[in-house]
C-alpha cells in the first residue's frame, strides 16, 4: 500500500502534467496548490527526523526542539481558507483543530521536562511527535481542503 506521500506525489504529477499542457481544470487549482503545500510539509517534517540530534547535549537537543516547535506553531495559524463550509462542516473543522492542539499542548508538555538517559533517546520522541503530530494535521487541513486521491 503506498504511503499518503506516495500518494500525493502521484497526484501532484498528473496534476503538474495537466498544468504543463495548459489542461487544468480552474477548479482544481485550489487542491493543486493544497496537495504542494502538504508536500512540503511532510518533507519539512522527514528532514526533521532526519537531522534530529542523536546526543546527550541539552543545549543542541533544546535548540533543535525550538525550531520543530516554532515550525508546528507557524502551521497552526497558516492557510485557514478553503471550501466554504456548512455548519456540520464548521463543526468538523473545529473538531480536528482541537484534537491537532491537544497532540500540541501534550508534546510540549513532554518536551519541557524531556530528560535524555540515552543519546539516540531525543531522535527517536520527535520522529514520534512528528509521526503523532501529521495525521492528525493532514485530516485537519482535510477539513478545509479536500484532496481526492484517486
Amino acid at each position: 500500500m503506498a504511503t499518503v506521500l506516495e500518494q500525493y506525489r502521484l497526484r501532484q504529477s498528473a496534476w503538474n502534467a495537466q498544468s504543463a499542457a495548459g489542461k487544468l481544470p480552474v477548479d482544481t487549482l485550489l487542491p493543486m496548490l493544497e496537495l504542494n503545500y502538504r508536500v512540503d510539509v511532510i518533507d519539512t517534517f522527514q528532514i526533521i527526523c532526519k537531522t534530529a540530534p542523536v546526543s546527550n547535549d541539552g543545549k543542541t537537543l533544546a535548540f533543535h526542539y525550538q525550531l520543530v516547535d516554532a515550525y508546528i506553531q507557524l502551521l497552526l495559524g497558516e492557510r485557514k481558507f478553503g471550501s466554504r463550509a456548512d455548519e456540520a462542516g464548521m463543526k468538523r473543522r473545529q473538531t480536528a483543530e482541537e484534537s491537532l492542539l491537544r497532540v500540541v499542548r501534550e508534546n510540549r508538555r513532554q518536551f519541557s521536562s524531556f530528560k535524555v538517559s540515552t543519546p539516540d533517546q531525543y531522535k527517536g520522541a520527535v520522529c514520534k511527535l512528528v509521526n503523532t503530530f501529521l495525521p492528525i494535521w493532514l485530516q485537519y487541513r482535510e477539513t478545509y481542503i479536500h484532496i481526492q486521491l484517486q
